[in-house]
């Protein structure tokens, strides 16, 4: 029995994600959550993902991307509320809408909401004995919402009430082609100047779609779309704009879209889609300890290792900067 044990393979290694070096902030938090939509009595409807347990919480505005639905992102900000976060996401537009609603009209919609906050109308919707921290609130936006993050996280920082202590864009986008930016143009500054932690979380995959379009005749003519990321407009031209506390994750291998809980006809990357929801939301759990509690512990070791993401994210590149010592000088890691 001996020597047939010994001439036996050894066991297969442990799935990475089951290793202790497994960060908490990429598995479900200690938060049971709840969700649930708002329709009346605010300045748009909401989408709000929330703990159950007694206590006082920060709150997290998010936008969502064009012509998106909030609630396509419930794995993603249920996982974020499930650390002890609340979850607000208004949705800005319906289909027809979208039609008449620009970028500076999702950034006065997103401004009202903000302030229906700071005026404490959210509690009364919340479950028993759950408050929202008003002295901590942050700002996230995917795609064309990473925009209205943006632009309205700066033009509260010009006053002085800004109530933001953290932002964060995924995969934003500032226009639908290749160095051509849609109105308003804040990427004309070089520097954004924020006064809060940012972080920009963008994708590898360059995400088209080819649409066919109906002829008299039926036959398919295929007009490739723009990239959902064209260059010039996207991730890295935030980013490259944000000054420390700042840092910059891309996703090598997924795509635009592949943080959603719906499939699009859309290039995605050829991963799960799981691993990649618990990275992004894992980005923002520990961006926001980073804003609200000058914690960038997890933010230093994942800039370190990439390879603490979840199997299979390949974070390339992964990057963080941090002001150290009273703004004597700054650190890249």
């Amino acid at each position: 029995m001996a020597s047939l044990l010994d001439s036996m393979p050894p066991p297969p290694p442990p799935p990475r994600d089951t290793l202790i070096k497994q960060l908490p902030i990429f598995v479900d938090g200690p938060y049971q959550t709840t969700n649930f939509k708002v329709e009346t009595s605010t300045p748009k409807p909401l989408f709000i993902v929330t703990p159950v347990e007694p206590g006082e919480y920060p709150l997290l505005q998010f936008h969502h991307g064009t012509l998106l639905q909030n609630i396509f992102y419930t794995q993603l900000l249920t996982h974020i509320a499930s650390h002890g976060y609340i979850v607000v996401a208004p949705q800005l537009y319906t289909y027809w809408e979208f039609l008449v609603t620009n970028v500076d009209e999702e950034v006065r919609l997103g401004g009202e909401v903000t302030d229906w906050l700071l005026r404490s109308s959210l509690r009364p919707l919340l479950p028993d004995n759950v408050r929202e921290d008003l002295t901590k609130i942050a700002l996230a936006g995917h795609s064309r919402g990473g925009k209205v993050a943006f632009k309205l996280a700066l033009d509260r920082a010009k006053t002085s009430s800004n109530p933001f202590k953290a932002l964060i864009g995924i995969a934003p986008v500032a226009g639908q082609f290749p160095n051509k930016e849609l109105p308003p143009e804040i990427l004309d500054d070089q520097s954004f100047n924020l006064p809060i932690s940012v972080t920009v979380i963008g994708t590898g995959v360059d995400s088209t779609l080819p649409l066919p379009l109906p002829l008299p005749l039926h036959l398919p003519l295929h007009l490739p779309l723009p990239s959902c990321d064209p260059e010039g407009v996207n991730h890295d031209d935030f980013y490259k704009r944000c000054e420390a506390p700042c840092g910059h994750f891309v996703a090598r291998n997924y795509g635009h879209l592949d943080m959603l809980d719906v499939e699009f006809f859309i290039k995605g990357g050829e991963g799960p889609k799981d691993p990649f929801k618990r990275c992004v939301g894992g980005l923002v759990v520990a961006s926001l300890k980073a804003g609200f509690e000058n914690d960038f512990g997890f933010l230093k070791i994942i800039a370190q290792d990439p390879s603490v993401a979840p199997h299979p994210v390949n974070l390339d590149p992964c990057e963080y900067k941090i002001v150290m010592h009273k703004m004597v000088g700054i650190s890249m890691l």
